[in-house]
């Protein structure tokens, strides 16, 4: 996992958590469909089955998460316009979504980062699906990219017309696997969360907003860590030796 040593501990019990109750209900659901030989199955036996079903689903949309929060995902860093990976998600989001989400879309160009295309896109789909959640269908979500506030970092918004975000969840929104849906995972954001930190970003949430929601995803812009460590290290060569008394 993507996790800094701080939050280690608890990103680890959260997971242990969240997988140990679909295992657990799994293991229940197993033992009751038991039968002697020749014995038949009755119709609870069948809703038994479907919540077999729908638990080993849960535990594959789990791994995947973590699949795409691996450190290690095969997968070359390279450099890339964020707008267009930006435009990737939505498309794809469009096509496989079952929510009808309104998304108005704007990005400035030649806005460059480096990093995991797939990675940066599932933290984007991630957060894309938790404002559709969030929103009605009379709701709308924007999406802008743009160079940001804060220098050498390019900058997605996206901001939500829905329900907002919990006052009791602000504070542990990303630091473990926090949901106030009920029956969900709430794997979304942590993964989210983690994959942009990996990329030496940071993923915040507006919390001046008043209706709904409004997050921030800030990537280092293509060039900026390197020239930043090269006037380190030409600051550090310039220091003055110190002299011999």
């Amino acid at each position: 996992l993507l996790v800094s040593h701080g939050s280690e501990p608890s990103t680890i019990g959260c997971l242990a958590n969240n997988l140990r109750n679909p295992i657990t209900t799994i293991q229940t659901c197993m033992e009751l469909l038991n039968k002697k030989p020749g014995e038949l199955f009755s119709e609870k036996d069948k809703n038994i089955h479907s919540m077999v079903m729908v638990e080993t689903e849960r535990l594959s949309e789990l791994i995947q998460e973590l699949l795409f929060c691996s450190r290690d995902c095969g997968v070359v860093p390279a450099e890339f316009e964020l707008g267009r990976v930006v435009e990737a998600a939505l498309h794809k989001m469009a096509y496989s979504s079952p929510m009808k989400l309104k998304v108005k879309f704007s990005s400035q160009a030649n806005l460059y980062v480096r990093g995991h295309v797939l990675q940066i896109e599932k933290a984007l789909i991630n957060l894309l699906t938790n404002a559709g959640e969030a929103t009605s269908e009379s709701g709308e979500v924007k999406v802008t990219v743009t160079s940001g506030d804060r220098e050498g970092f390019n900058r997605i918004t996206i901001k939500d017309t829905g329900v907002g975000v919990p006052e009791y969840l602000k504070d542990k929104l990303f630091e473990s696997f926090a949901s106030a849906k009920t029956n969900h995972l709430g794997t979304g954001l942590t993964v989210a969360h983690q994959i942009i930190k990996s990329h030496g970003g940071e993923l915040e949430l507006n919390s001046r907003v008043r209706k709904g929601a409004e997050f921030f995803v800030d990537l280092p812009a293509v060039g900026f860590i390197e020239n930043m460590w090269l006037e380190e290290f030409s600051m550090a060569s310039k220091s003055p030796s110190p002299q011999n008394p």
